[in-house]
């Protein structure tokens, strides 16, 4: 399954509406939001890659069996990015919340 790629030139191009305040707060939102969605990819790579269980060489020379570090990473970023996510849309005025160009962005780039 090929993940469509994020189109950030697309999200910028919604949020440019909201006044200069809101700008402010929101461009590094953006850069964040970027940030995490491409290491979201990179981690569930890896969780792909390694599966969800992995064997380990502990510091004393044992194998020791434990959940992918990546996939504990990925849910901590995942709820991260979900967050980012909702403040970003609360900056948006209401109108555009709902607007189809919003709701289009979404549903193509579901995590």
């Amino acid at each position: 399954m090929a993940k469509q790629k994020l189109n950030y030139n697309k999200l910028k191009k919604i949020f440019n509406c909201l006044d200069k305040d809101k700008k402010t707060l929101a461009e590094p939102l953006l850069k964040k939001f970027e940030f995490m969605d491409k290491s979201l990819d990179a981690l569930m790579e890896d969780i792909i890659e390694n599966g969800m269980i992995v064997t380990l060489i502990n510091g004393n020379g044992f194998s020791v069996t434990k959940v992918n570090p990546a996939k504990t990473e990925y849910d901590k970023m995942y709820k991260n990015y979900a967050a980012t996510w909702s403040k970003l849309v609360d900056l948006l005025p209401k109108s555009e919340q709902n607007s189809n160009e919003l709701l289009d962005f979404i549903t193509k780039n579901d995590k």
